[in-house]
C-alpha cells in the first residue's frame, strides 16, 4: 500500500477524508506541528513537522487551494517534492496560478470546463433519480452527507454518480460540476448547457442514481445578510431537476413552524419540497456591526446531538438524520430507495 502527503491540510480538504478513496492508502501524512489529526475510520493518520519524514515515506501528494496559503510556500513545496519523486495531484487553479503544467510526476485534478456549447438549445429529460443537497451557505457538511449517502448506496449494490463542485472531485473518482456555472452568460444558455453535459455523463456512466451537491446556500440568511441568493441552485434545479432534495442548515434550535416554513419556500422557489433535513456542525455568529462578516463557530458533538434529540421530539413535516450516525443514514437511503421504486427502476 501506498502513503500520501496532503497539502494543505485545513477545512476544505478534510470533508474529502471520510472518502472511501484514501483507504487503500497505507497512512496519510499532514505536515501539520501540534495538531490533532482527524480520526477515521479505516485512515491513519500521520502528522509531522519534519520534512524529510515526508519525502522518504510519501509515494504521493494531493496538493489543494487554500488562499490562506501563500503561492510562493506552494511553490517551495511543489519543488522539494518533485525533486523526491513523489506524484504531485495538483489542484488545477493552484497549476494555472504557477503557470505549472502536467508532465510525468504532475497530474492536474479539477478539468478546466470552460465550453458551454450545446447542439440544440432544449433540455433533455434525464430518467435517473437524482438527490439534491441543498444547504444555507458554506460550511454545512454539504460533501460529509454526500459522501455518507454514497456509502450508503453503494453498500445497498447501487452504482452512484456523485457530482460535486469540489476541485479535487475527479481525485476521488466523483464528477465535477463545470467551470462555466460560475461563468457570467445568460441564464438559459447555462442551464441547457449543463444539462446537455449531465446528460452525457449519465449516458456514459449509467448510474441507478445520482448525488448532486448544489454549491451555494439556498436562500439569504437574512435581509441584513443576503450573500447567498440560491443562483447556483436555481441553476442546477432546473438543469438536472432534484427528485428528492436534503437540507442542511446552520446549527440551531429550530422549532416546528420553521420547518413548515422552509419547505414551503424551497418548494415555491425550487419547485422540489425538501423531505429530509440535517443540523449541520457550523453555527452562525452575528456581528455586533452589520458592517462586519458573519462568522462561524464550531459546535460541540454532544451539544449537536441534544439539539437534535429535542428536534426530532417535535410533530415534524419531515425527517432529520446525523450524517455521521452510520444506520441513521442507511435507513434514510432505505427509506428513499422505497420513495423512488415507484417512479423509477434502479434495482
Amino acid at each position: 500500500m501506498r502513503n500520501i502527503f496532503i497539502f494543505p491540510f485545513g477545512n476544505e480538504i478534510t470533508p474529502a477524508l471520510f472518502h472511501d478513496f484514501f483507504t487503500k492508502y497505507n497512512s496519510v501524512y499532514i505536515l501539520e506541528e501540534h495538531k490533532e489529526a482527524p480520526k477515521i475510520d479505516g485512515v491513519q493518520f500521520i502528522t509531522t513537522d519534519l520534512w524529510s519524514e515526508i519525502i522518504t515515506q510519501c509515494d504521493e501528494a494531493l496538493i489543494v487551494s487554500d488562499e490562506k496559503v501563500p503561492l510562493s510556500l506552494y511553490k517551495r513545496v511543489i519543488e522539494q517534492l518533485l525533486k523526491a519523486n513523489v506524484i504531485v495531484f495538483l489542484s488545477r487553479t493552484i497549476a494555472d496560478q504557477l503557470n505549472i503544467e502536467a508532465q510525468d510526476n504532475i497530474k492536474i485534478i479539477g478539468k478546466n470546463l470552460l465550453s458551454s456549447k450545446v447542439s440544440v438549445k432544449q433540455l433533455v429529460p434525464i430518467n435517473v433519480p437524482v438527490i439534491g443537497i441543498l444547504g444555507d451557505g458554506k460550511l454545512t457538511d454539504k460533501f460529509q452527507i454526500q459522501i455518507a449517502l454514497d456509502k450508503s448506496f453503494k453498500r445497498l449494490g447501487y452504482n452512484v454518480l456523485s457530482i460535486t463542485a469540489k476541485e479535487y472531485a475527479d481525485f476521488l473518482g466523483m464528477s465535477l460540476i463545470p467551470n462555466f456555472i460560475f461563468e457570467p452568460m445568460y441564464l438559459s444558455d447555462k442551464i441547457v448547457a449543463l444539462n446537455q453535459y449531465f446528460y452525457n455523463i449519465i449516458f456514459h456512466l449509467k448510474p441507478d442514481l445520482v448525488l448532486l451537491n448544489i454549491p451555494g446556500g439556498a436562500l439569504p440568511i437574512s435581509e441584513q445578510y443576503v450573500k447567498e441568493f440560491g443562483e447556483f441552485a436555481y441553476t442546477l434545479c432546473n438543469a438536472l431537476s432534484p427528485d428528492i432534495l436534503i437540507r442542511t442548515l446552520y446549527f440551531n434550535n429550530y422549532d416546528s413552524p420553521f420547518f413548515e416554513n422552509d419547505i414551503r419556500q424551497i418548494k415555491y422557489r425550487y419547485n422540489v419540497a425538501p423531505e429530509y433535513y440535517c443540523i449541520s456542525s457550523t453555527s452562525l455568529v452575528y456581528p455586533p456591526s452589520l458592517m462586519d462578516e458573519l462568522g462561524y463557530l464550531k459546535v460541540e458533538p454532544m451539544v449537536k446531538q441534544q439539539v437534535i434529540k429535542n428536534i426530532r421530539s417535535l410533530d415534524l413535516p419531515c425527517d432529520i438524520f446525523e450524517y455521521d450516525n452510520t444506520s441513521d443514514v442507511d435507513h434514510i437511503c432505505d427509506k428513499m430507495i422505497q420513495s423512488l421504486a415507484g417512479d423509477f427502476s434502479i434495482v
